[in-house]
């Protein structure tokens, strides 16, 4: 195996005093590190060790111990935007907690690139999750009501069949939302990666276009995103 890789940092969890263990995400798929010493202030590998970081890891000849780490990008504009910053670890904990996938490391990496300078992260958010939800099998029904079949006056979205809504089917229990994130839904699960400058430009993106998604993730991955809480408190002090 090889002791030398760059990967993208998605989880780090602190172990013992001053260690931790790392889940890299690589362009040939996830690894564990063991990173000791650099929860100690004087860490020369801490900075290259933190979430959504980019970087060289070098370890010892055996094992997964980290001998260093050299930093390639830090996506220090994720980190000094709240918002992005939630999106980010949002991102990261979705992708540690699913197996290996299609949609992988090169494109996390175009979702990192594109959320840093966008002006609607929740664009790329919503994206990302309609690509992932794609290719795990739970894309939702965004061409008729999953009802009754109509194509007309679609007025809600139900996370419990899994789709659009017309107004005569809908229940109160439904996610009301309105003509344009409807519209929006639609677009971002139709879409691919290649799409993402078309789709900054469609109009705007709000929470709740994410949050079918979080509800639906919730509902249907079988895995509780404890990152959506994070970004949940972010949303209410905007």
């Amino acid at each position: 195996m090889n002791n030398s890789f760059e990967g993208i940092v998605l989880k780090k969890v602190d172990y013992r005093d001053y260690d931790a263990m790392l889940s890299v995400l690589t362009a040939s798929g996830k690894r564990s590190v063991l990173a000791r010493g650099i929860n100690k202030i004087s860490s020369k590998n801490a900075h290259c060790c933190q979430l959504f970081t980019l970087s060289r890891f070098n370890l010892l000849e055996k094992g997964s111990t980290l001998k260093n780490a050299e930093l390639i990008k830090s996506y220090r504009g994720l980190r000094e935007d709240l918002l992005k910053q939630g999106i980010a670890q949002l991102m990261m904990e979705v992708m540690d907690r699913l197996e290996e996938m299609m949609f992988g490391y090169e494109e996390l990496l175009t979702c990192l690139d594109l959320l840093e300078t966008a002006k609607q992260p929740y664009c790329i958010l919503t994206l990302f999750l309609a690509l992932i939800a794609h290719e795990i099998g739970i894309e939702p029904n965004v061409d008729s009501c999953c009802r009754c079949g109509s194509k007309q006056q679609i007025a809600a979205f139900s996370i419990n069949d899994g789709g659009f809504v017309c107004q005569r089917c809908q229940h109160s229990s439904d996610l009301r939302l309105n003509v344009e994130q409807l519209r929006l839904l639609r677009l971002a699960c139709k879409a691919e990666l290649k799409h993402a400058q078309v789709l900054l430009t469609a109009g705007e993106w709000t929470y709740p276009i994410v949050d079918v998604y979080l509800q639906l993730f919730q509902n249907y991955s079988g895995i509780n995103l404890q990152s959506a809480a994070f970004l949940r408190i972010v949303e209410g002090l905007n």
